[in-house]
């Protein structure tokens, strides 16, 4: 592949690969372990609570069937409807990773890609590592260098950046070459979606822009594989990626990583809680201080959220629209800490969602933003909650970084747990649970034909 030295796709694609050519370290192996654990688990709760919407979907786009096995549904679709919909049961539950200087989620399109993949292109154990890294460390750094305009401009950094990790990812897996990768980067940036309004209303798309993302990145890998050339620098110049979606505010140094700086999948926070992470620091507030003060809800007078501005459009709302209603807004996330000290799946779904004392509580709680964490932002993403009590008392806790990012990480442990949870609730036995375990730790050259297997559907 011919450089150009002012072509900014080229420097990316050769700083990507020489971050990422290095043989993985110990390390970054167990980082990808924990992603793909965690993905397994999240994406197996996400089937089930989509599963009635999923199958119509599924029948619709593939009524005569197909051969690869959709993740988790216990039913075969075409290859590229299995990522669609892989990806978007990835980020149903609204408990998979992120990472937060980037505000993207990197696993539902990269993994939600890679693993319907691996059942028609089988590529080994090494490879599968190799593809994980390479995918987070493209979606984060497009990430980070278009934050937060993207969010300011109302596009969902997850669509977009997704579908060019999801393509790197694929690209990485099958062995392209340099002009392979720049072309699959190319179709990849040509297929970018993804609006925030998805989130809105009693919308249920959110997920649907991580699905299109794990399906047009994969669509993008194999258009390139087939021949399709694309233009020469897709990301750079007027006409490029970055000047179309955030002009000027690109902050390209993001995008050339120094030779020396970690992978970017060791900068990932993983959920403890099913909501949006920007509702995270106000529930782990708020669960402190009913642990820590044995509060009883019936005893909340009134809860004022202190956080940070782009933390609260699109999650202060108080009218509850359905789960992903639910899931979104951070008064209703406090209030289900508050009332239960926990804030699971079955908190933001029903009967929880038309429980009285949550709804009375969710109608109490104001979220004010604050310009000393607005300012922290992405270094912290802080909320204070402060809770007025009947009796006069007034209880505040302020969490600056939630649990789960990597200054706060979940251990082997808690993620396996997490895993372990989610995986049972959907029907998964305890030896199957361990199976799958040690195949993600060490997955062999047989990987792609046990995994899909034991997560096609729960056993009898």
């Amino acid at each position: 592949m011919q450089q150009s030295s002012d072509n900014l796709t080229d420097a990316f694609v050769a700083r990507i690969n020489a971050a990422i050519q290095k043989n993985p370290t110990t390390a970054d192996r167990e980082a990808v372990r924990h992603c793909l654990v965690d993905f397994i688990g999240v994406t197996l709760a996400g089937a089930a609570q989509q599963r009635e919407e999923a199958m119509r979907l599924i029948h619709q786009l593939n009524p005569d069937g197909g051969t690869v096995p959709v993740m988790g549904l216990g039913t075969h679709a075409s290859l590229t409807t299995a990522a669609l919909v892989t990806g978007m049961s990835a980020h149903t539950a609204e408990l998979d990773d992120g990472e937060r200087f980037a505000m993207v989620h990197p696993g539902a399109p990269v993994l939600g890609a890679l693993i319907p993949l691996a059942s028609v292109h089988a590529f080994d154990g090494d490879a599968l590592y190799r593809a994980v890294l390479a995918g987070y460390e493209v979606t984060i750094r497009m990430a980070r260098t278009m934050q937060p305009a993207l969010k300011k401009r109302g596009y969902h950094a997850t669509g977009i950046c997704g579908t060019l990790g999801a393509a790197w990812a694929v690209a990485t897996a099958l062995n392209y070459s340099g002009q392979e990768q720049k072309n699959a980067l190319a179709a990849a940036a040509a297929s970018t979606a993804g609006t925030l309004k998805a989130i809105r209303d009693h919308s249920a798309l959110k997920p649907y822009n991580a699905g299109m993302a794990a399906m047009n990145g994969l669509v993008a890998a194999l258009t390139a594989r087939a021949g399709y050339a694309g233009p020469d620098d897709p990301l750079g110049g007027v006409e490029g990626l970055l000047r179309q979606l955030v002009g000027s505010d690109a902050k390209t140094q993001e995008l050339l990583p120094d030779a020396e700086s970690l992978p970017a999948i060791h900068a990932v926070y993983r959920k403890p809680y099913a909501a949006c992470r920007h509702c995270h620091p106000a529930i782990e507030a708020a669960i402190d201080i009913r642990s820590r003060h044995a509060l009883n809800h019936s005893d909340v007078q009134s809860v004022t959220v202190h956080t940070y501005a782009l933390g609260i459009p699109g999650h202060d709302h108080r009218q509850i629209a359905g789960s992903h209603s639910a899931k979104m807004s951070t008064p209703y996330s406090v209030a289900a800490a508050l009332v239960w000290g926990k804030a699971g799946q079955q908190e933001f779904a029903e009967p929880a969602l038309s429980n009285t004392h949550v709804k009375r509580i969710t109608q109490l709680t104001r979220v004010l933003a604050d310009d000393e964490m607005s300012r922290a932002v992405p270094r912290e993403r802080a909320a204070e909650v402060r809770v007025q009590t009947t009796n006069g008392s007034e209880h505040v806790v302020r969490i600056n970084l939630p649990l789960g990012e990597p200054e706060r990480p979940l251990s082997t442990e808690a993620i396996e747990a997490k895993f372990r949870e989610l995986a049972t609730d959907w029907g998964m036995a305890e030896t199957t649970c361990n199976e799958v375990l040690e195949i993600a730790a060490r997955p062999g050259e047989g990987w792609h034909k046990q995994l899909p297997l034991l997560l096609f559907a729960p056993k009898a």
